[in-house]
C-alpha cells in the first residue's frame, strides 16, 4: 500500500508539470473596503498554477505604506490533478483620507505577464470611539507650549499616550521637525489622570524644538503602533448558554484567552505660527538668541609685569542655547596682545527648558608698562518678557602693567620695528696688541720669510679671484634653479638647528612626557618648562627663517600679520595653515589658559616638512 501511495505520488509531480503551468492565475482581494487612517488593511494576492518562482511587483502601491509581508503555500489533490498556489499577504497602512487604490499588481512567469484587477478603497478620518476595547479606551494626543513662538525661541512638543487597557511593543514615530532645532528629553514621564471619571494610565514624551525659520510651519501627525489583546469574538455570548454564568468568570476574561491585535494610533497635526522678531532696535549681525543671558568675566589678577600672560575667563549662561554663539573680538592694540583658547560647552535640561553655559578663555600679553583698559565683553540677546532686545555685558577693567625684566616687547607695524634701540656693550678687545711706543715705527730687516710672502702675494690674489669667480657662479646657478634652492645657506642653517633640536629633546628623559599626557601638570613643574623651551625654540627657528628669506623683522610680528605677509607672497594655503598652526601652538603653550601640550615630536617632524616646503617658494627671497 505504501508503495502504491509513493509511486501515486511521483506520477504526479514528476509526469504532469504541465498541469500545474496551464492553469497560471493571481488574484487580489482586501479584508474591507472601507476604513480609517487609523486602521490596517490586509491584502491577500493568491498565485496558483505555478511551479517554479515568478517576479510579484509591489512598487506600484503608492497610497499605502507596507506594513509587514507574509507568505504560504498550499498543495491540493483534486481528481488526481495537483494545484499549488501560494498566498502573499501584505498588511497595508493608508497613506491619505479619501479615495484610496490598490493598483493592478504585476507578475511575470516564463517570460508571460500576469495582472490583477485593481481594487478601491474608502479611507476616513479617524474618529474615537466610545465602545469599550477600541479607541477610546487607548488614545494619543499632541500638543505645543506656544503655538505662536519668536523665531529662535524654544518651546516644549509634548505628545501623550492615554490607555485604560494593556498593550504592549509600542514603537512612537515622531514628525520630521522640518524648520526646528530638536533637543531631546530622555527622561519619560508616567501617571495617572482621571477623565470623566476613568483613571487613565499616561506616557508622555517631550521634546525642545527652537523654531529656524518664520512663517507658518506644519508639524505632521505623531503616530503609534503597538498591540493590544482583544476578546475573541462570541466570548461574551457565552454566559447565556444553558451551563448559565460559568464562562463569565473573570478568569475567561484574562489575556490568555484573548487575541493579540496591532493597532495604529494617531494624533492632531499641528500648526505653528513662527514669528519673525521686530526690527526696530535689532543689533547688527544678531544671531537670533532669544532667551536671557548673563556674562561674568575673571581676571586671575589685575597687576601684571611687561611680556607676562594674564588669564581672562568669560563664562555666559542662559536659558537657551549658546552652541553656536561666539565671543566678539577684543579691538587691536598696541599695548597687548591677544591668545584665544578653545571654549568649552555644557548643556542641561531641567523642566522641559534649556539651560546652557559657554566659558571662553582669553590670554593677555602685555607689551608696553603703564595702566591698560582693558573694554568690556557682550553678547545680545532678544528677551520675550519685554519683547526687547537687551545685551549681556562684563565690566571695564584696568590692568597695572610694571616693567619687565627685559626691554618692552617690540610691536612691528608695517615692517618697522618701534621699539627701544639696546645700548652698544663691549664684547672683547682688539685680536692684535696696540703699539704705543716710538720704535713701533723703525726699519725692520727683511727677512726670508717676508720676501717668500711678497712674491707669493699675487699668484695668491690670482687664485682667490678664480676662487670667488666660480663661487659666484656657482651661487648663481642654484639662484636659477629650483632645486638649487632647498640647499641654499639659510635653509641649512634652519634646518640643522630644527634637526638638533629633535635630538636634543630624543635624549631627555622620557618618563616626564608620559606623565604630562596622563594628568594636568602643574605649573612649576620642570618637564612643563622644557616642553614650552622647546615650542618657543620651534617658533623662533621659523621666525629667523623667514626674516631671513624676507627681508623683514619678523620675530615680533603675531601669526596673523604672518598670515598675511605670507599671503601675499603666493604661499601655498595649505603650507600658509601649517605655518600659522605651528606658531599658534607654539604662543599657546607659552602665553595660553590651557595647559595641554600636543606631542614635541610630531611637531618637529611637522615643522621640518613645512621648512622645506617654504625653502621651495620663490617668491621669498633671501636677504642679500
Amino acid at each position: 500500500m505504501i508503495k502504491m501511495v509513493m509511486l501515486f505520488f511521483v506520477r504526479v509531480f514528476l509526469y504532469q508539470p504541465d498541469v500545474w503551468a496551464e492553469n497560471v492565475s493571481i488574484v487580489s482581494s482586501i479584508d474591507k473596503t472601507r476604513g480609517t487612517t487609523d486602521d490596517y488593511f490586509q491584502l491577500t494576492v493568491e498565485i496558483s498554477g505555478i511551479s517554479g518562482s515568478a517576479e510579484l511587483d509591489l512598487n506600484t502601491i503608492k497610497d499605502f505604506e507596507i506594513i509587514s509581508q507574509n507568505q504560504s503555500t498550499q498543495v491540493k489533490i483534486i481528481n488526481g490533478a495537483v494545484q499549488r498556489s501560494k498566498n502573499i499577504i501584505l498588511t497595508l497602512s493608508p497613506l491619505k483620507e479619501g479615495k484610496s487604490k490598490v493598483p493592478s499588481l504585476k507578475m511575470r512567469y516564463q517570460g508571460r505577464i500576469y495582472n490583477t484587477q485593481p481594487i478601491l478603497v474608502n479611507v476616513d478620518k479617524a474618529i474615537i470611539r466610545k465602545q469599550p476595547g477600541t479607541q477610546k479606551d487607548i488614545y494619543l494626543t499632541a500638543k505645543a507650549s506656544n503655538p505662536s513662538p519668536y523665531i529662535g525661541q524654544q518651546i516644549v512638543y509634548t505628545v501623550s499616550l492615554f490607555s485604560v487597557i494593556r498593550f504592549s511593543d509600542a514603537e512612537l514615530k515622531e514628525p520630521s521637525y522640518n524648520g526646528f532645532k530638536k533637543q531631546d528629553i530622555k527622561k519619560n514621564k508616567n501617571f495617572t489622570k482621571v477623565i470623566n471619571g476613568r483613571r487613565y494610565n499616561v506616557i508622555e514624551v517631550n521634546r525642545i524644538l527652537i523654531p529656524q525659520k518664520s512663517g507658518k510651519i506644519a508639524l505632521d501627525s505623531a503616530e503609534i503602533t503597538t498591540y493590544i489583546m482583544e476578546k475573541q469574538k462570541g466570548q461574551r455570548k457565552r454566559g447565556r448558554s444553558g451551563f448559565g454564568g460559568f464562562f463569565n468568570d473573570p478568569f475567561f476574561n484574562d489575556s490568555f484567552f484573548a487575541q493579540r491585535k496591532k493597532i495604529r494610533l494617531r494624533a492632531e497635526k499641528l500648526n505653528l505660527n513662527v514669528r519673525e522678531l521686530p526690527l526696530s532696535g535689532k543689533p547688527k549681525g544678531f544671531l537670533n538668541l532669544v532667551g536671557k543671558v548673563s556674562l561674568r568675566a575673571k581676571f586671575d589678577r589685575n597687576v601684571i609685569r611687561v611680556g607676562d600672560s594674564l588669564t581672562i575667563t568669560i563664562t555666559a549662561t542662559a536659558n537657551t542655547d549658546l552652541e553656536g554663539i561666539l565671543l566678539p573680538s577684543l579691538p587691536s592694540s598696541i599695548n597687548y596682545k591677544i591668545y584665544e583658547d578653545k571654549p568649552s560647552y555644557d548643556m542641561t535640561v531641567n523642566n522641559n527648558q534649556i539651560y546652557s553655559q559657554k566659558i571662553f578663555k582669553l590670554a593677555i600679553v602685555p607689551t608696553k608698562q603703564g595702566m591698560i583698559n582693558i573694554p568690556p565683553f557682550g553678547i545680545d540677546y532678544f528677551d520675550t518678557d519685554s519683547r526687547s532686545y537687551r545685551r549681556a555685558k562684563t565690566q571695564q577693567v584696568t590692568l597695572q602693567v610694571n616693567p619687565g625684566d627685559k626691554e618692552d616687547l617690540a610691536v612691528v607695524e608695517g615692517g618697522r620695528s618701534t621699539g627701544l634701540k639696546r645700548k652698544i656693550k663691549l664684547i672683547q678687545d682688539d685680536i692684535l696688541p696696540i703699539y704705543e711706543r716710538s720704535d713701533a715705527l723703525s726699519d725692520q730687516k727683511l727677512t726670508i720669510s717676508v720676501a717668500l710672502l711678497q712674491a707669493s702675494l699675487p699668484l695668491s690674489l690670482f687664485l682667490l679671484y678664480l676662487g670667488l669667480f666660480f663661487y659666484q657662479r656657482r651661487m648663481r646657478f642654484l639662484h636659477d634653479n629650483e632645486k638649487g634652492i632647498i640647499s641654499n645657506k639659510a635653509y641649512k642653517k634652519w634646518f640643522k638647528a630644527l634637526n638638533d633640536l629633535k635630538n636634543l629633546k630624543g635624549s631627555d628623559s622620557k618618563d616626564s612626557i608620559k606623565s604630562k599626557k596622563s594628568k594636568k601638570s602643574k605649573k612649576g613643574e620642570k618637564g612643563e618648562d622644557k616642553e614650552k623651551d622647546v615650542l618657543a625654540r620651534i617658533a623662533d627657528i621659523f621666525r629667523s627663517f623667514l626674516g631671513e628669506r624676507l627681508g623683514e623683522h619678523v620675530s615680533a610680528q603675531t601669526s596673523s600679520e604672518i598670515k598675511v605677509v605670507l599671503e601675499q607672497k603666493g604661499v601655498s594655503p595649505e603650507v600658509v595653515r601649517g605655518t600659522i598652526d605651528i606658531l599658534q601652538k607654539a604662543e599657546m603653550a607659552l602665553y595660553g589658559a590651557s595647559n595641554s601640550i600636543e606631542d614635541v615630536d610630531q611637531i618637529i617632524d611637522r615643522s621640518l616638512q613645512l621648512l622645506t616646503d617654504l625653502n621651495r617658494v620663490k617668491s621669498l627671497k633671501m636677504e642679500k
